[in-house]
């Protein structure tokens, strides 16, 4: 990689929402709009899944870049002065970010945080899990009818689903749901069962 490579030098470099740091190129491997970048293919020392059948990977050797924003004085200088040996072969921190295209920052917090050299000098980009959307507590299924008791009186009631027992009687869903499921003993004076259907 070229000495002039602007991501080696970039906070942005590492992803962060909580600290506003990120760009196209760091967290999706898409080009930045406006930036002065070169087309370019870096060769795979390692056998990275990351890189084609013929050992190389498209990149971009980028000179100046809108959103480029430089690195702190304590990242200068470790990527400077710590090394890492690695098939025999030892380097700066930066020298191995530079050879197999992977940001300064990155590499330094992988040797800061002791992983094995093999995986701080992993290109290959991580898949992001897709994240499931989370249930709403205290709510089911509105057609399941459910039956409630009343502990005093032994009044029995059966409700078309927990919503209509909330609206009508004031009980809260998550508790009767509990109360159904065997994790909770009563709610307000009453028991709950789901009504199983014929």
């Amino acid at each position: 990689m070229s000495k002039e490579q602007k991501c080696n030098t970039c906070q942005h470099a590492v992803p962060s929402p909580a600290k506003g740091l990120g760009c196209p190129w760091s967290i999706r491997y898409e080009p930045v709009p406006g930036w002065d970048a070169t087309p370019t293919r870096v060769a795979n020392h390692r056998g990275s899944a990351r890189f084609s059948q013929d050992g190389h990977i498209n990149s971009y050797a980028i000179r100046d870049c809108p959103l480029y924003k430089a690195e702190r004085p304590r990242e200068q200088e470790h990527g400077k002065t710590r090394t890492l040996t690695y098939q025999g072969k030892t380097q700066t921190l930066r020298q191995w970010a530079e050879e197999i295209g992977l940001p300064v920052h990155v590499v330094i917090y992988r040797y800061e945080s002791n992983w094995p050299a093999e995986k701080i000098l992993d290109a290959t980009p991580r898949k992001k899990e897709k994240s499931r959307p989370k249930p709403i507590l205290g709510m089911a299924t509105p057609s399941k009818p459910i039956e409630g008791t009343c502990l005093e009186t032994g009044e029995r009631r059966t409700w078309a689903s927990m919503r209509q027992a909330r609206n009508e009687c004031g009980f809260q869903a998550k508790c009767i749901r509990d109360c159904c499921n065997g994790e909770q003993e009563s709610h307000k004076g009453w028991k709950f069962s789901w009504v199983e259907k014929k």
